[in-house]
């Protein structure tokens, strides 16, 4: 869509998209807190994804209002600390509540992996092309990972 400046807002088209993001994904948070049972033994995992969600939300609102080099790093980093978060919920939620100690050693390979990404576009090279595909990766792998823990791709006829 054309970069077309409006009432000070930089893309104006990307700042509304953001915006709608955020609203459908505090939605869906606050329905999903409403019908989730208080005893939920993964609750607390669950409860912290709106708060990834809405802070990467919210820095792509800013970042897309106004560019620069803060706002982009702000909107990149949030962005990929959503991704792995995700990926971290996801395992949580695949493997279940009785295999913490797996979950601790999941969450700290996700967050080193996070720690030398955002390291290296931070103090090597901020490179849009390797932000993309790392993120691309993570966000194949957090796609299809459930369905191969499924079983899915073992009950395709050939």
């Amino acid at each position: 869509w054309p970069f077309v400046r409006f009432l000070g807002v930089q893309e104006p088209a990307s700042v509304i998209f953001s915006m709608l993001n955020l609203a459908s994904h505090l939605y869906g948070f606050s329905d999903l807190h409403q019908k989730l049972p208080k005893d939920y033994s993964q609750l607390w995992i669950v409860r912290l994804c709106p708060l990834a969600a809405t802070n990467a939300w919210v820095w792509s609102i800013v970042f897309h209002t106004r560019d620069t080099p803060v706002t982009e790093k702000l909107d990149y980093y949030s962005g990929t600390l959503l991704v792995g978060y995700m990926l971290v919920l996801q395992f949580v939620r695949i493997t279940g509540p009785s295999a913490r100690l797996w979950h601790l050693f999941y969450s700290v390979i996700i967050l080193l992996l996070y720690t030398v990404h955002i390291g290296y576009l931070s103090l090597v090279h901020f490179d849009y092309g390797y932000n993309m595909a790392a993120n691309v990766v993570a966000g194949c792998y957090h796609t299809v990972e459930p369905l191969r823990e499924s079983g899915y791709f073992n009950n395709q006829d050939t």
